[in-house]
């Protein structure tokens, strides 16, 4: 009987252990849970141990998944030892900047050996605990929560715009307050974590939002640039983002009504023991460079 259990079983047991749901767990691997309850079933078998229990928070490791866990940490410690060079590059991001950043970096002939993407996970917990892992090498999203471990640099910040089809048959010159109550929109279904240093104005930017008139909830921005530019629906996005697209999709792009002037605000997080790697180094000037000018043509 074979008993050795393979590299995406001690994975799959290694997220768990660190989120404790199943469900996030078949998230963060992109399979259904259903996967992942087959996986721990085989596991279990080969172990002879229940491997994980149910409490009121969730699922809790016994000794043997927390050894399996440990075990998948340092192969991929292991792993990450290999040059960044000669290895592929993780980045945990958002799809839109996902296609910022690859564009520029097979312009610039900067590529590393390869780029690996994946969707940042909607708990702070969890992409903190992933950097610390190393299981990814680059987070670029929202901001995280102090730590000792992980580095920390503010990627973009920008003001929010409002983005519509150029077809679109009643937006004028400029967009209004009107357009935005009689149009139906678009939304992400991650939070932007927009900000702005008036309270009042955030107030009211909240009441403005929860009174839209929402057509579609999408988890794609990709997706939802396409639709809103082959559609009448309307949606709120960041400039700088959304300006690469410009000329590639028939959208425009206006500037939002005061009221509706907020900013967005990206971070992009590493691990300590990466500071002083050459290679890491000339990608993020790369990746910033991407932003910076952008930023330089649009005044921002």
């Amino acid at each position: 009987m074979n008993n050795v259990i393979d590299i995406k079983a001690l994975k799959a047991i290694h997220i768990l252990t660190t989120c404790g749901s199943v469900t996030k767990t078949a998230e963060l691997l992109n399979v259904s849970p259903g996967t992942i309850s087959y996986i721990l079933n085989k596991a279990r078998k080969k172990t002879g141990s229940a491997l994980f229990f149910r409490t009121r928070n969730g699922m809790a490791p016994d000794n043997i998944a927390k050894e399996l866990s440990q075990y998948y940490q340092s192969i991929t410690n292991k792993m990450k030892q290999i040059p960044l060079e000669n290895r592929s590059l993780t980045i945990s991001t958002y799809s839109l900047i996902e296609l910022l950043i690859s564009a520029k970096l097979n312009v610039s002939g900067k590529l590393p050996a390869t780029m690996k993407f994946s969707a940042p996970d909607f708990s702070e917990e969890i992409r903190l605990a992933r950097l610390r892992n190393k299981e990814i090498d680059l987070d670029i999203g929202t901001r995280l929560p102090n730590d000792h471990s992980i580095i920390q640099i503010e990627f973009m910040s920008c003001d929010t715009c409002i983005v519509a089809s150029k077809s679109h048959p009643t937006i004028k010159t400029n967009f209004t307050m009107s357009d935005w109550e009689s149009n139906q929109h678009i939304i992400w279904s991650r939070s932007m974590g927009l900000t702005c240093n008036d309270f009042q104005h955030a107030n009211r930017f909240n009441e403005l939002i929860n009174k839209r008139n929402v057509a579609i909830i999408s988890s794609n921005a990709l997706n939802m640039i396409a639709l809103c530019a082959y559609s009448n629906y309307i949606m709120l996005m960041p400039t700088l983002i959304i300006q690469y697209f410009e000329n590639r999709l028939p959208i425009r792009i206006f500037t939002a009504p005061p009221e509706l002037k907020m900013r967005f605000d990206c971070y992009l997080h590493y691990h300590h023991s990466l500071a002083n790697n050459a290679r890491l180094s000339s990608i993020l000037n790369e990746i910033q460079n991407t932003i910076q000018s952008k930023s330089t043509a649009t005044g921002l």
